[in-house]
């Protein structure tokens, strides 16, 4: 999250005042989310890679908030107990 905000400080803060929630969504693979990455820069949608010191890999993103991301992410299934096993538009909000 700090690579985010510090990578971009203005989404970041439009983010945070407008809702500062967080959504974690799983995909099945490495190379899944480096499709997703593609799909991401093909509509120049704002993004930032996660790279894991000891691994050369990305191996997470932080996505900017926008409809279209909404729009590119809908079928991809919330991160739970078992890796994408819950669906993030049936998802009751938690008070």
């Amino acid at each position: 999250m700090s690579e985010f905000a510090e990578k971009m400080p203005r989404t970041f803060k439009k983010w945070k005042r407008r809702s500062g929630y967080l959504i974690c969504l799983a995909v099945k693979d490495l190379p899944e989310l480096e499709k997703l990455c593609l799909v991401l820069d093909y509509h120049k949608l704002k993004y930032v890679k996660f790279f894991e010191p000891d691994v050369n890999e990305v191996t997470a993103i932080a996505i900017a908030p926008s409809p279209e991301a909404d729009h590119l992410t809908r079928r991809i299934r919330l991160a739970g107990h078992k890796t994408g096993s819950m669906d993030k538009n049936n998802v009751r909000k938690i008070a």
